[in-house]
């Protein structure tokens, strides 16, 4: 049977085995994989939410034999889920499709894995006291190894980096460096809505400070992102651009979701700046702030808006994870780009200026927006 490859056009974004973000300690049993581990996790935890996967190489029960989840397996529960306040476990009868690793951490900021030696991803090799593991690396057996760890620096190091297994900041510090150097990058989108019935023209060509909204967002952004494209229903109603900047919504009925979508799906692998043509008094501050705080391990960072306190979905950085999210909860029956953001792990930054997200919807709004901005507040 052929390969099945019928995918359409949607990109496939940058995955890892069980996180986008992944690292890897990988040695000998009983080189002290684990207790580095832990000092790291210890480390790193108090300001990231980081996952563990120790990999088994032999079979293992978390069950108790007469506890409640024993007899439920026992009688033939393929999946068992023991729910407590602030925490909760599944015990599943069956092995992983490929699939379905990414499914089960995907809302942790990363995650360290503990053995598989042989499985790709960047590692740390952790050194057994005869240093036999080193072989393995000499015969090619272990691929994308990134430092080396033990109680003394071997003779021959393969020109890569070694830490003493104690000085776990040095260690800590590598490994998130690691792990950040994965951040994608960033293009920019730039959301348009068509004729507004209350303002009673399309508020992309409303003028501010001489200049149509369209092109003064348009060239904030370029300012700082190299590639901005312009969503739209039809590129006929915004002439002036180039052909390829145009992103033609491929999602119908969505609103400003169909056009994140849109560009998402073009483009799984780069996280997106998403900004609606509507907010006239996002400037470059505004955008310097989004930028500078940027976190690549959330879902998005976002600022909150004023409406209760909400993350505002229309000024702010999807990463590439995003797109999982947004279809998981359009297939729950949900299509609020805000109520996805609410749900998922988000950077929240607060606003420097409480007008940053301010818009105008009314011919009366968007005189006073003008006034703003002629007396520069």
């Amino acid at each position: 049977m052929s390969n099945h490859s019928k995918d359409g056009k949607f990109d496939r974004p940058q995955m890892g085995i069980y996180h986008p973000y992944e690292f890897f300690f990988s040695g000998f049993s009983n080189s002290g994989k684990t207790t580095l581990m832990s000092k790291v996790v210890a480390k790193l935890s108090s300001e990231y939410d980081v996952a563990c996967v120790k990999h088994c190489s032999h079979r293992y029960n978390f069950d108790r034999e007469g506890k409640d989840s024993w007899h439920f397996t026992k009688a033939g529960a393929q999946h068992v889920m023991l729910n407590a306040p602030g925490k909760w476990a599944t015990h599943t009868q069956a092995d992983f499709a490929k699939f379905d690793f990414s499914e089960q951490l995907r809302n942790a900021d990363f995650v360290l894995a503990e053995g598989a030696k042989e499985q790709s991803g960047d590692k740390i090799l952790v050194l057994d006291k005869d240093l036999k593991i080193l072989q393995a690396l000499e015969d090619g057996e272990l691929t994308e190894v990134k430092a080396l760890t033990g109680e003394s620096k071997p003779e021959k190091d393969f020109g890569l980096p070694f830490f003493h297994r104690d000085d776990v900041d040095a260690i800590s510090e590598f490994v998130l460096e690691n792990l950040k150097s994965k951040t994608p990058d960033m293009k920019a989108l730039l959301l348009t809505g068509g004729k507004s019935s209350r303002m009673g023209k399309d508020k992309a060509y409303l003028e501010y400070a001489g200049k149509p909204q369209l092109n003064r967002a348009n060239d904030l952004l370029k300012s700082k992102v190299s590639d901005v494209r312009i969503s739209c229903k039809n590129r006929g109603d915004y002439p002036g651009f180039e052909q390829d900047v145009y992103l033609e919504d491929r999602f119908d009925g969505l609103g400003p979701l169909g056009g994140s979508l849109t560009a998402i799906s073009e483009d799984a692998k780069s996280a997106w700046l998403v900004m609606a043509v509507d907010l006239p008094l996002v400037d470059e501050d505004a955008l310097n702030h989004l930028l500078e705080n940027r976190n690549p391990f959330k879902t998005a960072t976002a600022f909150r808006s004023n409406f209760k306190d909400f993350p505002e979905p229309l000024f702010t950085i999807y990463e590439p994870q995003a797109r999982h999210n947004i279809f998981k909860f359009m297939g729950l029956g949900y299509s609020c780009p805000r109520k996805v953001l609410i749900n998922s792990p988000v950077e929240t930054l607060e606003q420097q200026n409480p007008r940053w997200l301010d818009n105008a919807n009314t011919p009366e709004e968007y005189e006073e927006i003008c006034q703003v901005l002629e007396n520069g507040n």
